[in-house]
């Protein structure tokens, strides 16, 4: 009876131990050990964004190991292989365009974990038929193209109409963004669209008070599917006036964006990236102010030697790196060059999430 009741206990105690955690341990310890090591080229929050679904197999497993329904286990450990394939360009689609469409297998699972009962042949049943299921969405999705609306182009051109400088503020719901400086000085602003609906972009412009306004902002029916092809996203090509001084507001819901103002006139730059990943050089002459807000992502700032930087970085969950010759101070930090420089920029980072990075351009 002893032997029995002790022979049960340690059993109990097996099917209650948690491997959710020590699987997650695990798989955070070799990809940064490998990132270290240089065996792969991925940045640890590329990392992350990519293969963040092993967390459902991760709980699939840990599932398996307590003993719980096969079905519900089979599920999660399939869901998650299917999100990190698209993650990873394996299939047609990405990640996100696979949970909005295959959502309905979350029901089917339900049904078959109803259907079976507390029976393990039955459990067993349902979780064959589950695995040959997800296995064969796998293969469709490999081969079956998702459709989004074909992509439209059309340019845009405004001159500066006697403007001595210039306000543009471009609000691009979700996609990628390309700006740069004109070789040469001409109008306020010129570039391509490509969106799948111009007509859905609205445009302002105007003059008033010697300053050029020009505003530009996407519907908000826009599709920006992250973490997977790029291949139907909407994007802007635009380039503003090196000579005229500017003030510069970006809005940009979820995307990418890369923004050279090397040679630019800079007066202020605010620039908002609610997920995804901004590239920022800054110019090289003069005294202004940048500010970067941002909810999740990647944020690079580029600086010329010439410029000096006094920094402020309010983050939360947020790798920083600056450069190894800044010195800390109570706001945040100074470049070495900061008190002789008459080039200044005067830099405020807000992000909840991710990573920020300052560089020398140079380097």
């Amino acid at each position: 009876m002893d032997s029995s009741h002790s022979h049960s206990h340690s059993s109990s105690s097996r099917r209650r131990f948690n491997i959710f955690l020590p699987l997650l341990l695990i798989f955070a310890g070799v990809v940064s050990l490998l990132t270290n090591m240089k065996v792969v080229s991925w940045d640890v929050w590329e990392v992350i964004f990519l293969l963040w679904p092993f967390v459902f197999v991760a709980a699939g497993l840990h599932g398996l190991v307590q003993g719980e329904s096969p079905v519900w286990q089979v599920f999660w450990i399939g869901a998650g292989a299917l999100l990190v394939l698209g993650n990873l360009g394996y299939l047609a689609w990405s990640s996100w365009e696979i949970a909005a469409r295959l959502w309905p297998l979350l029901l089917i699972a339900a049904g078959l974990n109803i259907l079976t009962g507390r029976s393990n042949s039955g459990r067993l049943v349902g979780a064959g038929i589950l695995v040959a299921l997800m296995a064969g969405t796998a293969l469709v999705v490999g081969r079956l193209p998702i459709y989004v609306a074909p992509l439209e182009s059309s340019r845009i051109s405004r001159p500066l109409d006697g403007a001595v400088r210039s306000d543009i503020n471009l609000n691009l719901s979700a996609g990628r963004l390309i700006l740069d400086v004109m070789p040469e000085s001409a109008g306020q602003i010129e570039g391509i669209l490509h969106h799948q609906e111009v007509r859905g972009v609205e445009q302002i412009h105007y003059v008033s008070q010697g300053t050029a306004h020009f505003t530009l902002r996407s519907a908000a029916s826009t599709i920006w599917l992250p973490l997977g092809s790029a291949r139907q996203q909407g994007n802007w090509a635009l380039r503003v006036n090196p000579e005229v001084p500017l003030t510069l507001n970006i809005d940009l819901g979820a995307g990418e964006a890369t923004v050279d103002l090397t040679g630019a006139t800079l007066n202020r730059a605010r620039i908002t990236v609610g997920a995804g990943a901004l590239r920022l050089t800054l110019p090289s002459e003069g005294r202004f102010e940048s500010q970067i807000e941002g909810g999740v992502g990647m944020i690079t700032v580029l600086i010329p030697r010439p410029l000096a930087m006094r920094l402020q970085a309010n983050t939360a969950l947020v790798d920083l790196d600056v450069p190894v010759d800044f010195v800390r101070y109570e706001r945040g930090y100074r470049s070495p060059n900061l008190d002789q420089a008459d080039r200044v920029v005067d830099l405020r980072v807000n992000l909840a999430v991710g990573r920020v990075t300052i560089r020398y351009l140079d380097e």
